[in-house]
């Protein structure tokens, strides 16, 4: 049975009070916080009450891992998933999403309790189980990093708790500080929307850039230190991997092809220390727990910040004999996100206030062109297919091959690069190697990450500022001369994303701080900056 520290107490007492108003809350705490033994011991609690309990979670390794604490906690539990033999009678379950949903819940009681570990994760999955399958159950979601893709909030939950604070595990001693080191320059990814595009096609980028600063002799001041690598795709970790054991590193990878023992013989290689370097993409990102690993080699642009976090937090758990850990960032996250890895993350800047179904809605309006109805699966390459009457369309530009210059039709895919229609294999482009400059890295202070966050804030408003008085400017006149073809606030968004390379964030002003920068926008084309500088005045379209 577990002993929990008084911050746990504290976490789980956060969310019996939230439970006394909410059917749904999301809790969320930092990395390497002791969610897992909170959820054990939750369940343990409501177990001895005579309730069936359901813990739910995305990954086979986290599965396992709830397994071991719930089991180390004394409870009888079953496990759904894949080929595991399965308890019914357990009070206990947990279970794999995945195989939930393959399954249809088949053989399950209705629990009393729904327990979501990695609740950001297989959005859709959570959101039909909390509001069909199970609408009147309460239910807890567990996370370290609250927001959906594109930093859509979570909607299926009816309210979010963070009692627990990133600092203040860290001055407690249950979590590392993280020394962060930045390489001289980042790769050059203009053009690339780091937002949409897939980790393939940021990984052939990166493959094509120059990495300034040899990796491996940047890494040799820390080879002593267990070390995680996370890059961009599995081609760029294939090279790597080829570059390591050419200078005699023992290096391993895990992605999502590597079987489960062969993936379980790799872990345990890494904690006994026989494996120096662990390779992966995205399996080894998040939900992965091994304390051992203090250093964390970082060569995987992303804009979204919840990626960024749950990297860090991968190297940030105590061991044996470590006081601190070290990142060194090649891919330039840290100016990218303007957080330091001991600070409190900033989750009200990064979230947009809206659910994923209303981003879907805003910027897609999709509907079936059969049916018109606006239930619909996708993208899956580019394929979208109604939920109504199972119509499957495309809005991209279809693949051709070059062989017969037929399209794929709807539905169909090409496996292998061979194309379904003649039959014929499409021969894939050479790739390109990494390329290494002479660079050092080097240390950055909290200090210098909000002296810059500053500076790039103060750009960012005189940047906004700009446009909406560009587009104040040509309404005026476009009023005047009686046209209608107005400037609207998501003109001015999409010029500043044009311009920034992102969306701009919430809290920008739509007048300066100081009347003497007025003088940019003539008082005779805006009649409206006359008002008091105290008075906010919003935007008049």
């Amino acid at each position: 049975m577990y002993t929990l520290r008084p911050q746990q107490v504290e976490f789980e007492n956060a969310i019996r009070t939230a439970f006394a108003q909410h059917r749904c809350v999301l809790a969320t705490a930092p990395t390497g916080f002791g969610k897992g033994v909170v959820i054990a011991d939750m369940a343990m609690k409501a177990v001895e009450k005579g309730r069936r309990v359901l813990i739910v979670t995305n990954r086979r390794q986290i599965v396992r891992q709830l397994t071991e604490h719930c089991q180390y906690a004394g409870i009888h539990c079953g496990v759904v998933m894949g080929s595991e033999e399965q308890d019914h009678d357990a009070p206990l379950q947990i279970a794999s999403i995945q195989t939930l949903k393959r399954r249809d819940f088949y053989g399950l009681e209705t629990p009393n309790f729904i327990i979501i570990d990695e609740a950001h994760q297989e959005y859709n999955a959570y959101a039909k189980l909390l509001r069909e399958r199970y609408s009147s159950v309460r239910a807890l979601g567990v996370t370290a990093t609250p927001v959906g893709p594109g930093g859509a909030k979570i909607g299926h939950f009816d309210t979010v708790v963070e009692p627990i604070k990133n600092t203040s595990v860290i001055e407690a001693g249950h979590l590392l500080r993280v020394h962060p080191y930045l390489a001289p320059s980042e790769p050059d990814l203009e053009g690339i929307n780091l937002k949409s595009a897939s980790m393939d096609e940021v990984g052939e980028r990166v493959q094509a850039c120059t990495v300034y600063g040899d990796v491996f002799a940047e890494w040799e001041p820390y080879k002593h230190m267990q070390t995680m690598v996370v890059l961009p795709s599995r081609a760029v970790c294939a090279q790597f991997h080829r570059i390591a054991i050419s200078r005699d590193i023992t290096a391993k990878i895990v992605d999502g092809t590597t079987n489960q023992d062969d993936r379980a013989d790799t872990f345990s290689e890494f904690k006994a220390t026989d494996c120096q370097m662990l390779l992966g993409v995205d399996v080894i990102r998040e939900g992965l727990d091994l304390p051992i690993a203090q250093c964390l080699i970082d060569l995987q642009p992303t804009h979204q910040f919840r990626v960024y976090w749950q990297k860090l937090g991968r190297v940030k758990r105590p061991h044996t004999g470590q006081e601190s850990a070290v990142v060194i960032d090649f891919a330039g996250n840290l100016w990218r996100h303007m957080v330091h890895p001991d600070q409190d993350p900033p989750w009200e800047d990064v979230t947009t206030g809206k659910t994923i179904e209303e981003i879907i809605e805003r910027k897609a309006g999709i509907r079936c062109p059969a049916c018109g109805s606006k239930d619909i699966y996708g993208p899956i390459d580019g394929q979208y297919k109604c939920e109504a009457c199972s119509e499957i369309w495309s809005t991209r530009q279809p693949w051709v091959c070059p062989h017969c210059k037929e399209a794929l039709s709807p539905g169909q895919r090409c496996i292998g690069g061979v194309c379904p229609n003649c039959n014929a294999k499409v021969s894939s482009t050479p790739v390109k190697r990494i390329r290494f400059e002479n660079g050092q890295i080097r240390a950055v202070p909290a200090d210098e990450i909000k002296r810059r966050k500053k500076k790039n804030e103060d750009s960012e408003q005189a940047e906004w500022l700009r446009w909406v008085f560009i587009a104040r400017g040509w309404n005026a006149k476009q009023r005047n001369s009686g046209n209608c073809k107005l400037k609207t606030l998501n003109w001015c968004r999409a010029m500043f994303e044009k311009k920034t390379g992102h969306w701009p964030r919430r809290g920008l002003k739509y007048l300066p701080d100081d009347p003497a920068d007025w003088k940019r926008a003539p008082e005779a084309v805006y009649p409206h900056l006359r008002q008091r500088t105290s008075e906010r005045v919003e935007a008049p379209y």
